[in-house]
């Protein structure tokens, strides 16, 4: 039985301008030199300067900045309740804020104090024991009002029923107010509650 003779090896080919890498004589990768395109040439302006705001459009401080501002530390802010459209006023973290002395976003903090919040930080319970949880911008009504939307939730496997945060009015904010909320399998009953339902004076915590 003869043996049948293998085919060529493929040619070697040299450097080209599509080889996605920078060879031969290019000074950029598949751009320059004698062969290819010219480079891009980067801009040399400065990009235009943002326009000046009035401070109540404007939230400078959040997450580790705002730790950093008003002496924080180790302390790892949640991305869904706490933003840059968020201010510790309406997060109900203003026992952390010392506006005595200033730091970036003081003056922010400040006016939305000095007006009043239109949203606020509400921890929810659900009446149900459904097993299903919230994610994220559901929106909540009391009666046939929308009141605000939910940030984050999960079903409580120690208490039996999903819980959830929310923005809402100021005025909806108070223990025991009854609310709905649309979520993926309906709409399902909700009450604020100001203390969490598991834990509730923090025992498990304390040595």
């Amino acid at each position: 039985m003869g043996c049948r003779k293998p085919p060529p090896w493929p040619a070697a080919t040299g450097p080209t301008c599509s080889d996605g890498i920078m060879n031969g004589d290019e000074t950029g990768v598949d751009c320059g030199g004698t062969s290819c395109s010219p480079c891009p040439v980067p801009p040399t302006t400065a990009p235009t300067a943002p326009p000046a705001r009035a401070g109540a459009d404007v939230l400078s401080i959040y997450g580790e900045a705002y730790g950093a501002a008003v002496g924080l530390t180790n302390v790892e802010w949640d991305g869904a309740e706490f933003t840059e459209e968020i201010s510790a006023l309406e997060a109900g973290m203003e026992r952390f804020l010392d506006l005595s002395r200033d730091f970036i976003g003081s003056d922010n903090i400040r006016e939305r104090k000095a007006n009043g919040v239109n949203t606020k930080l509400a921890y929810l319970i659900f009446d149900d024991q459904v097993p299903a949880e919230c994610f994220g911008n559901e929106a909540v009504f009391f009666g046939d009002k929308l009141s605000g939307i939910i940030t984050s939730g999960a079903y409580g496997y120690r208490v039996g029923h999903s819980i959830a945060f929310a923005y809402l009015k100021p005025e909806h904010c108070k223990e025991g107010t009854n609310l709905t909320v649309d979520t993926s399998i309906g709409t399902r009953k909700c009450h604020v509650s100001i203390s969490a339902s598991y834990d509730k004076g923090n025992e498990r915590l304390r040595v």
